[in-house]
């Protein structure tokens, strides 16, 4: 693989056959071939219940995992049991590795997202049970039962333009600050919080203020800090 986005070539989709082929990717240097996006967090089962079924079976239809446990609570608390992780995937695309973005694609809506065998349903349904959560056979996530793809978009465009801005070490202001900062030995930086540290701030305290409209519709985003910025991790409750 030869780029830096999480991508598979367009021929040979790995986990389903079934995949989305659209025009939204990069050409492979080495095949020639177009790549595309992809959530490298879901993975597939084949050994699970199917709804309907009272045991657990192997089908050639695999469930693809698209929610994760809530590791950001106490494992015997009441929330880790209501709630599941939804996890956004970074996005290398025109930024490399220094800048931390995040992938602005609804889960189920990237470029090779795995469709079920309903591709008319842009939705999460619930096809089988694995290890006792729900879970269906394409890409969608019980993300889309909560966020249309506009908002989603918003909310994930608006976090990465926070995360250019602080990261983007030859802004003139940056350099402004460092200059100023040698010339003073380092006091100004005691005085002056760094641009990176303010956008940093402007980033946490949009998330907070955006998840207090969320809080009605049951789902919570959580900062990228708290996740390394390896991924945008939101939450939901989970529906019975």
């Amino acid at each position: 693989m030869t780029s830096n986005t999480a991508m598979i070539p367009s021929f040979t989709p790995s986990m389903n056959p079934s995949t989305k082929g659209t025009d939204h990717g990069v050409e492979d240097g080495v095949t020639g071939e177009k790549l595309l996006f992809f959530n490298y967090h879901e993975y597939s089962v084949k050994n699970y219940r199917l709804i309907g079924e009272n045991t657990e079976d192997f089908h050639e239809q695999a469930l693809i995992i698209t929610h994760f446990p809530n590791f950001h609570v106490p494992r015997d608390s009441n929330t880790f049991e209501g709630t599941r992780i939804v996890r956004i995937s970074r996005y290398f695309k025109g930024v490399g590795v220094f800048v931390p973005q995040f992938s602005p694609y609804l889960p189920g809506t990237e470029p090779a997202a795995i469709f079920g065998d309903d591709d008319t349903n842009a939705k999460f349904i619930v096809q089988g049970e694995y290890m006792g959560q729900f879970f269906g056979t394409s890409s969608y996530s019980p993300l889309s039962e909560y966020l249309t793809e506009k908002e989603f978009r918003e909310i994930v465009e608006e976090i990465n333009v926070q995360l250019r801005d602080a990261y983007n070490s030859w802004s003139l202001i940056n350099l402004l600050l460092f200059v100023l900062d040698l010339l003073s030995f380092w006091i100004m930086s005691d005085l002056i919080h760094s641009l990176s540290k303010r956008k940093l701030d402007a980033l946490f305290n949009f998330i907070d203020t955006r998840n207090k409209s969320l809080e009605k519709r049951g789902i919570k985003i959580i900062s990228p800090r708290d996740s390394g910025f390896l991924s945008v991790c939101i939450v939901s409750t989970v529906k019975t």
